[in-house]
This record gives structure tokens, sequence and C-alpha cells, in this order.
């Protein structure tokens, strides 16, 4: 009896290692089979992602290329048929070959849709593409080469006249307070008989000068308009040895005469805000908005980055709406900003204080200067375009300003005064 029932217990533990074994193998077997999907579902998210990334990176490569599209023909209409532009955008590797995805499509889709789906501005029976129904959609598309992931962008693009489609004001210089201790100041206008236009209650010439347009003597071409040298200016012109063109108009021994207009309440009885929506399109924000979303918003003297006048040339791609937060200081020898193909305006949001002079006698700006604060001038600072100032402008120096009507109105060939930018807050991706 003792003998048989030793046997049984014997035999019954070995079954327990058995069924112990057995179930550290399903274990480990678990084990090993979760690391394994693991890693492979940690594969595929990996290529999930990367494949996501290759998409949005194709739909935002077709979203830059509208956004410059809509810049560079001041809309979606290249052709000017009243409806917008089907775009064709193609991606191509380093060896200049267009990738397609497994349809053989191109990578991305670009399209416009006007801002107004209730009206057919142009009468196609198509609501959605009509060129001047601003602000504008552009959705971009994009897909990977094996067709696995898509992505979509996009936002509002529009249109920002920075200067109303009549041009600048008639003026050279507009300010809506004092201008006094003028110092040299020089102000040409050839275009007409205006020249000064404030709201002060005194407007003191001093040793100022301005010049008017002579009838008897009109300039034939742009260069005549503007030129702000006796000689030489325009080679190979019958002007060359008296290029001013001008009449003599107020100075300090002939007064204030009627090219001066002063004292005018209109314009001193215009709260800011307002003022500077007389002369511009849109509010101050609105125009901010615009200049950060082409990223032409700098810092002025005491920002954190302060900006050089000599960093906003066209030579560094800096083009149109220049916005300075805070005063700016101009000192030493300053480069040419702006250009006739590319006038630029500029607002400096606090005072402006031009020290320096222009390399080479050059033009130091060519386009719009407008002052949030006043405007102390100095140096040889001259203006190709005219100048606003909400406050007071006061002069120790030789500034110059010429005024040319021609940088707005398209008189050059360039698009007048407006600039493409996304709508801030309209940005969309899925």
């Amino acid at each position: 009896m003792k003998k048989q029932n030793f046997r049984k217990l014997h035999h019954e533990k070995g079954m327990s290692t058995l069924v112990i074994i057995l179930l550290l193998l399903f274990v480990a077997t678990l084990v090993t089979l979760y690391t394994a999907n693991s890693m492979v579902r940690e594969q595929q998210v990996s290529a999930n992602q990367y494949r996501s990334d290759k998409a949005l990176s194709t739909a935002n490569a077709g979203l830059d290329y509208a956004v410059a599209y809509y810049a560079e023909n001041s809309g979606p209409d290249a052709d000017n048929d009243k409806k917008v532009d089907a775009l064709t955008v193609e991606i191509t590797d380093k060896d200049g070959n267009v990738l397609t995805d497994m349809s053989g499509n191109n990578l991305v889709t670009v399209t416009f849709t006007d801002g107004d789906p209730l009206s057919d501005w142009d009468g196609d029976g198509d609501f959605d593409n009509d060129a001047f129904e601003r602000p504008h959609r552009i959705t971009s598309i994009g897909t990977t080469e094996d067709s696995s992931a898509q992505r979509t962008i996009s936002v509002e693009v529009d249109l920002f006249g920075v200067i109303p489609s009549g041009g600048l004001p008639g003026f050279p210089l507009v300010a809506k307070g004092v201008a006094g201790s003028w110092g040299n100041f020089t102000i040409i206008n050839r275009y007409s008989n205006a020249t000064i236009w404030t709201g002060s209650d005194t407007t003191t010439i001093g040793s100022s000068e301005t010049f008017i347009a002579d009838p008897n003597d009109i300039p034939t071409n742009h260069c005549q308009y503007v030129s702000f040298r006796h000689s030489p200016a325009c080679p190979g012109d019958p002007h060359n040895a008296d290029i001013t063109q001008v009449l003599h108009a107020s100075y300090n021994q002939g007064g204030l005469n009627s090219d001066v207009i002063e004292n005018d309440i209109n314009l001193s009885s215009i709260p800011d805000d307002d003022f500077f929506r007389n002369f511009m399109r849109e509010d101050k924000q609105t125009v901010k908005a615009f200049a950060e979303g082409i990223n032409q918003v700098f810092d002025g003297d005491d920002g954190a980055n302060p900006v050089a006048w000599n960093d906003l040339e066209v030579s560094d791609g800096v083009k149109g709406l220049v916005w300075i937060d805070g005063d700016f200081t101009t000192n030493g020898s300053l480069e040419t900003i702006g250009s006739n193909e590319y006038p630029m305006t500029l607002i400096i949001d606090g005072d402006f204080d031009t020290g320096g002079s222009g390399k080479n006698s050059e033009v130091t700006l060519i386009g719009l200067i407008y002052v949030i604060g006043n405007w102390s001038s100095g140096g040889n600072f001259v203006v190709q375009g005219g100048a606003i100032v909400e406050g007071d402008v006061h002069n120790n120096g030789t500034p110059t300003i010429i005024y040319d009507d021609a940088l707005y109105d398209g008189g050059l060939g360039t698009p007048p005064g407006s600039i493409a930018a996304i709508r801030a807050g309209t940005w969309k991706d899925w």
C-alpha cells in the first residue's frame, strides 16, 4: 500500500512540472507575439506618419505656389477672363522628373474658390469661380506617390490695396499736426501745383522751398518728373542742363502761396484711426495683419531685434508693405529701399527720426512713408513718392520729397499698390 501511494504522488509531481513548463512556454509565446506585433505596429505608425508628412509637405508646396501666383498676378486671373485660373502644379525629383501618384496624376491639386458662393459675378453659371469676388480660398491637396496618404490645406488669401485706387493723396507732404522748423526742406511736385497739406495752426516755411509744375515746361518722361538733381539726371534728354522743370512756389522770401494748404480743420479734426483710413484702404490692425502675413513686420529701435534701414532693400527680398513696430531712427550711409517696380509703403508705428544721407546722393526711399507719430527729418533724406504724418513734422537738415504720382497708379506697369497675403485665422489642414 505504501509503495503504491509513493508512485502515485511521484507521477502527479511530474504532471505538475509539465503543466508549469507549458504555461511558461505559452506566456513566453504571447510575450514574443505581443512584442513582434508592437514592433510591426510601430513600423506601420512610423510609415503612416512619414507618408502623411510627405503628403502635407506636397500640399504645402502647392499652397506656396498658389499664394505666389496670386501675388504676382494681383489675383487669381492672369489671363483676365474674369474667372479664377486653373493651376497645374508639378512636383519633380532631383533629376527634374515629374512625380505622379499610382493613377498617373500630379501629386498636388490646387484650386481657387471665390468668396461669395451666392452670386455669379461673370454670369457663367458657376458661383465659385469669379475672379473679383474676394477673398478667395486656396485649397491644396497633396498625395504620396503610392497613393496611400493624402493631406489637404486651405487658406483664404486676399488682395490688399495699401493705397486706395486713386493713388497718392496729391500732396507730397500731408501732416495732421504742425509742419514747422523747416530748415532746408525741399518739396517738388511736377504733376500739379500742390505741395503741402496740414491741419496745424501754423506752418513755418523757414529756409525750405517748394516747387510746382511749370505749365510751359511739362516733363515728357518719368525720369524728368522725379529727378531731384539739376544736372545731369536723364542722359540723352534735352533738359539735361536744367532738369528741374518747375516753378518756385513757396519760400522764405516769397512766403506761403497757394501750393500750401494749412489750418485745414477737416484734416486736424479727424480721429487718428479715421485719419489712417482716409489714406489707406483698411484700418491699422488689418494693415499690420497683412504685413505679418508676408513676414514684413519689424522691430523699431527699442524692440528685441531692431531693424536697420539697409536691411529693407529690395535685394534683401523686402517688397511692398513694411510695418515698423515702435520708433525708428536712420543714420549713416543709407541704401535706397523700394524701387519703381516695387514701391515700398513704409509704416512707422511710432516716431520717425531720419538722419544720415543716401549713398552717392541717391533717392533714399521710393514709395510712401506713413508715420503714426512725429517725423523729425534731418540729413539728406530723399523720398521719391510721398509722406503722410499723423503727428508733427520738424526739420533740421536738408531732406527732399519728390512727388511721384506714377508709383501707385500702374503707370510704370506694376500692380497699383496691391499685395496678396493670407488672411489671419483662415488656415486649415486635415
